[in-house]
């Protein structure tokens, strides 16, 4: 081992470091925050890169901290504005986005969500869901629209395990174990997979509109 190694800030001045770190995961990855000239700020730290600043987000007493990651590098954390926490998930290549942004509430009660506890390698969110009534534990899902067999991608391969979910979605679900394909086929977006989704999955796959 290398003993204790230190992970400095984003700030760079002279005899000087704040920051606190949280997680680390199989890879040596450590998540946490840092102080920079933008303030508190959330960071990802690996050997050869040292410390890069994940970003924050505007707003009035924003500052942001990245408190889990898992395998596949995908940070989960706070952004703080005005003092009221909000989830952020950072990777590499979307960058830092706001979890309320992105979640389908459709037919559920949550109205948002904040203090995240976790995330795992199929980048299931452990979280806090305010509901109307009080605040409930939750797990977010990760899902894209018309992306059945969950590669990543939404191409012909696609076409295929469509139809198997809109016939017979628990075969689909015993095939394609990490996906939901009620959701994913949804592409209407109505709160219901069926038919009336077959349109819009092949607009979606010609590059048209994935609601």
């Amino acid at each position: 081992t290398n003993g204790m190694i230190g992970l400095g800030d984003l700030w760079n001045l002279p005899n000087f470091a704040d920051g606190t770190a949280y997680a680390i995961n199989n890879a040596g990855q450590v998540v946490g925050i840092a102080a920079s000239p933008q303030g508190g700020q959330a960071f990802l730290w690996e050997a050869g890169r040292g410390m890069i600043g994940l970003g924050t987000l505007p707003g009035f007493e924003s500052f942001t901290s990245a408190r889990h990651i898992n395998e596949r590098g995908e940070v989960v954390g706070l952004w703080y504005h005005g003092g009221i926490p909000n989830i952020f998930i950072w990777d590499e290549a979307n960058g830092m986005r706001i979890v309320n942004d992105m979640l389908d509430v459709s037919g559920r009660p949550f109205i948002g969500v904040d203090g995240s506890r976790g995330i795992n390698n199929r980048g299931e969110i452990v979280c806090t869901a305010t509901t109307m009534v009080r605040p409930e534990a939750a797990i977010l899902t990760p899902f894209v629209l018309a992306d059945m067999n969950c590669d990543g991608r939404v191409d012909g391969g696609d076409i295929e395990p469509f139809f198997l979910a809109l016939g017979d979605l628990p075969a689909h679900a015993a095939r394609y174990p990490d996906c939901h394909g009620d959701w994913a086929g949804d592409l209407n977006q109505d709160g219901a997979f069926n038919g009336g989704d077959i349109d819009p999955f092949f607009t979606c796959l010609a590059g048209g509109i994935c609601r």
